[in-house]
């Protein structure tokens, strides 16, 4: 029944009032009209033509820009610089994250992470040994790196970055769906990209299913990105992936890039069964996320297990810690993380 409700849906395309940042195209159908955090209306739309989720209208990018350096922090974490939990789980993040990254990138190679944070991973590549720099666009968030970490973090977007090609390795973890236009930010950034760079991109998965239904669309994602609508974007920026792709219903998308080998081509339209394949799975998951599945028991208690966990190790934070670098010396210790080996990237979805 649901993918029988997801054709119905997908068929009933109707005018939207922003293009589709990814072809174009002017039409498309409803997928979720609610905020997730506050309640408020919010319409989130699929292309009809290509597939890609995001909100409708798309955010004037000046808006969107002076919105992100002056209150997404205050707004969706209610302070302006991280606390100890915060850094806690940045680190357990960053973490995870260079052991992903680490066999894409030479020892000491000069690395930028874009929508840098607090600065933890920055900090962390740094106590590896890379030339690592960073950029934030919340003074607080970026002062706070600088001061506490002694780290690179310059407040600003990638708009304000030099150019030339130096960057080995550059990081966008969960900030390409807050950018007004993605496929220009990622061209801006392969073209900044060294030789051989990687391009290094984790975002939300519109199709996974493990969150309750109205906990997936916020006023601070702008774009949802599922396998198949990354894949276009990057490849429509100049990029090919070189890791493997996750899993379809994985909670995000976390992908390897390099600068492509053969010249990009624009497509003018988006392949019609790609597209319509793409946004009938992002309507299918939408209707697939219930209460009643979230609420299992088989999903509900070990998921309440490990908030247990999560809040009982977190409680003893300020007791244990003096200050967010003893947190980071505590979490980072002395040993790298263990990368895995990177493998040949298959042929995208």
């Amino acid at each position: 029944m649901n993918a029988i409700r997801s054709a119905r849906r997908a068929a009933g395309a109707r005018p939207l009032r922003s293009a589709c940042p990814l072809c174009g195209h002017g039409s498309g159908v409803t997928v979720h009209d609610r905020d997730g955090k506050s309640g408020r209306p919010l319409e989130v739309v699929g292309c009809g033509a290509c597939g890609f989720v995001r909100t409708d209208p798309l955010p004037a990018p000046g808006a969107l820009a002076a919105w992100y350096a002056g209150h997404y922090r205050t707004d969706y974490k209610g302070v302006a610089r991280p606390r100890l939990r915060h850094v806690w789980r940045a680190a357990g993040h960053a973490l995870d994250r260079l052991a992903f990254a680490a066999p894409f990138v030479r020892p000491g190679a000069r690395t930028l992470d874009v929508g840098a944070g607090g600065g933890e991973f920055v900090a962390l590549l740094a106590r590896q040994g890379f030339d690592a720099h960073g950029v934030e666009p919340d003074d607080g968030y970026a002062g706070f790196a600088r001061q506490t970490y002694g780290v690179d973090v310059r407040t600003g977007t990638i708009d304000a970055l030099p150019e030339g090609a130096d960057w080995e390795l550059v990081t966008l973890f969960h900030v390409l769906e807050h950018l007004a236009d993605p496929v220009v930010a990622l061209e801006r950034l392969r073209r900044r990209l060294a030789p051989g760079g990687t391009l290094v991109i984790e975002v939300p998965n519109v199709e996974h299913l493990r969150c309750a239904p109205s906990n997936l669309f916020f006023a601070a994602h702008v774009h949802y990105f599922s396998g198949r609508t990354l894949a276009r974007a990057a490849a429509l920026a100049g990029l090919e992936p070189v890791s493997p792709w996750p899993p379809a219903r994985s909670p995000n998308l976390r992908v390897a890039f390099r600068a492509a080998t053969l010249p990009s081509r624009r497509p003018a339209s988006a392949n019609p069964g790609i597209g319509e394949a793409a946004l009938r799975r992002a309507l299918s998951a939408q209707s697939m996320r219930t209460w009643g599945r979230y609420l299992s028991p088989a999903r509900a208690l070990p998921r309440l297990a490990a908030r247990w966990r999560r809040w009982r190790t977190e409680a003893t934070l300020e007791r244990r810690f003096a200050d967010a670098a003893a947190v980071l010396e505590h979490r980072y210790g002395a040993s790298p993380p263990r990368a895995t080996p990177a493998r040949p990237a298959p042929r995208t979805a």
